[in-house]
C-alpha cells in the first residue's frame, strides 16, 4: 500500500512532444516540419490559362475532412484524407477552399488530361466565368476519396487510377514541389520538438501498477475469505457472516467478565479510576478470538461449499450486484470498441490485465460492506481502464493509433 503512491505518481509526466518532418529538398542537412504540407487533389498543367501560374497544385478542401488539424491527414483503415488546406489559405483566395471545389466541378463537367476538345467555361466563386477554347484544361489528379472525379474512368484501360491509396501525393506549396509515399516514408523523420512538451502517460507503469494491484487484491480477497468461511456462527445459513453489532458486542463482553475474574478483579465493588487502575497493573492486554468450527449439531461445519456462500452473499447485496452488472457491460463495450477492433497483443495484455485488478478490487469492497466505496471506485476504474486503451491505442496524444502521420506508420 505504501508503494501505491509512487507508482500512481509514476505514470503521469511530461514528455517531449515529436513532430514530423522531412529532408530538405536540396538535401543540406535542414528538415521541413510536415504540417506545412498538404496532400494534392489536382494539378492543372496549363493553369496559366485561367490566371493562375504555369502549374498550379490544388489541395484538399476541408469540406471532406477537418478544420482544426495541424497536419494533412490519412485515414488508416478507410483511407480518407484530412486537410487544412483551408487554414493556410483565406477562404475567398485563388487557392483556397474555392479553387479546389471549382476544379472538382470543372473536370466532372469536361474530363481529365485535357482529352476533351472542345470549348469550356471556367467558373469559381467572386470571379466571373473564363471561356476557353479547346482543348480543355489539363487537369491530373492522384488519390482522390470523395471529390468529384474519383470515379473517372480511363478510356483506354478501363481502370480507376484515382481510387488507388498507393497514389497519394503530397506537396509543398511554396516549394510547388510534390512528394510520393514512398519519398515520404524514406526521408520522413519524427523529431523532438524544441522547448516544446506534452502532458505523457506511461502504459508500461499503468501495467505495472496493474499487476501489484492484482497481486494486493488477490492476497486480501484469500484471506478474507478463508477467514469468513472459518467462522465458527451457529446455524448453516450464517457461514460466512463476521460478528457484528449485537453479535459482536456479546462475546467481548463475555470475554472481558471471564479475563477479570481470571485477575482477581470484581468490578462491581470498585470505582471507575480503582477499576481502571487494577486493569491497567493486572491485565496487560486481552483479545478476543474464535476458534475454528468443527462439525457439530450446534457448530458451523468448516467445510462451507463456495457456492453456497457466494450466492448467500449475492442476495444479500442484490443491489450492489446489479451496479456490478452495469460496470461489466460497461467494460465489455470499451473491450469491444478499443480492443477487438484494434487487436494488438499490447492492448490485449493491458486491457486485461488493468481489468481484473478493477474487477477484483471491487469484489473486495463489495463483499467488505464498503458500499461507500464502490461510488468512488466505479467511476475510478472505468477511467483508468478507458485511459489505458485511449494511450495504448493512441487516442491521447497525436493520434498516431487511429491515424498515420507518415502512410508508413512511423
Amino acid at each position: 500500500m505504501a508503494s501505491f503512491p509512487t507508482l500512481a505518481s509514476a505514470m503521469t509526466g511530461y514528455v517531449v512532444r515529436p513532430d514530423a518532418f522531412k529532408d530538405y529538398p536540396n538535401d543540406d542537412g535542414n528538415f521541413v516540419s510536415f504540417s506545412e504540407f498538404d496532400i494534392v487533389a489536382y494539378v492543372v498543367h496549363d493553369a496559366w490559362r485561367i490566371n493562375e501560374s504555369d502549374r498550379a497544385l490544388v489541395g484538399y478542401s476541408p469540406v471532406i475532412g477537418a478544420r482544426s488539424l495541424r497536419v494533412p491527414l490519412m485515414r488508416k483503415a478507410s483511407g480518407t484524407i484530412l486537410s487544412n488546406i483551408c487554414n493556410k489559405w483565406d477562404l475567398g483566395s485563388a487557392h483556397g477552399c474555392d479553387f479546389a471545389n471549382s476544379i472538382s466541378r470543372y473536370v466532372t463537367e469536361y474530363g481529365l488530361y485535357g482529352l476533351n476538345q472542345t470549348p469550356s467555361v471556367w467558373r469559381m466563386f467572386g470571379a466571373g466565368p473564363i471561356q476557353l477554347p479547346p482543348p480543355v484544361l489539363n487537369v491530373t489528379a492522384f488519390y482522390l476519396t470523395r471529390l468529384l472525379g474519383h470515379d473517372w474512368v480511363h478510356p483506354e484501360t478501363g481502370q480507376r487510377p484515382f481510387q488507388d491509396p498507393s497514389g497519394v501525393m503530397y506537396m509543398h506549396e511554396k516549394l510547388q514541389t510534390t512528394y510520393s509515399l514512398d519519398y515520404l516514408d524514406q526521408y520522413g523523420r519524427c523529431q523532438p520538438s524544441a522547448d516544446v512538451y506534452r502532458w505523457g502517460f506511461s502504459y508500461f507503469q499503468v501495467f505495472i501498477m496493474a499487476i501489484v494491484l492484482l497481486v494486493w487484491t488477490a492476497g486480501a480477497w484469500m484471506v478474507w475469505l478463508k477467514a469468513h468461511i472459518n467462522l465458527p456462527l451457529d446455524g448453516p445459513q450464517y457461514c460466512g457472516e463476521a460478528p457484528r453489532g449485537w453479535k459482536c458486542l456479546l462475546p467481548l463482553a463475555s470475554t472481558m467478565q471471564t479475563q477479570l475474574a481470571a485477575a482477581d478483579i470484581d468490578p462491581t465493588v470498585l470505582t471507575e479510576d480503582d477499576l481502571r487502575s487494577k486493569i491497567s497493573r493486572r491485565v496487560k492486554r486481552g483479545a478476543v478470538s474464535f476458534e475454528r468450527g468443527t462439525p457439530s449439531p450446534t457448530t458451523r461445519k468448516p467445510e462451507v461449499p463456495l457456492s453456497r456462500f457466494l450466492c448467500r452473499m449475492a442476495k444479500e447485496r442484490k443491489w450492489r450486484v446489479a451496479i456490478f452488472c452495469v460496470y461489466l457491460g460497461v467494460a465489455c463495450l470499451v473491450f469491444v470498441e478499443y480492443v477487438a477492433l484494434w487487436p494488438t497483443p499490447r492492448g490485449w495484455v493491458v486491457f486485461v490485465v488493468t481489468w481484473l485488478a478493477s474487477l477484483g478490487a471491487y469484489g473486495f469492497l463489495f463483499c467488505a460492506h464498503m458500499a461507500w466505496l464502490l461510488w468512488l471506485y466505479l467511476p475510478c476504474s472505468s477511467a483508468v481502464v478507458v485511459a489505458v486503451c485511449l494511450d495504448v491505442f493512441g487516442v491521447i496524444g497525436d493520434n498516431k493509433g487511429l491515424y498515420n502521420i507518415w502512410p508508413g506508420g512511423n
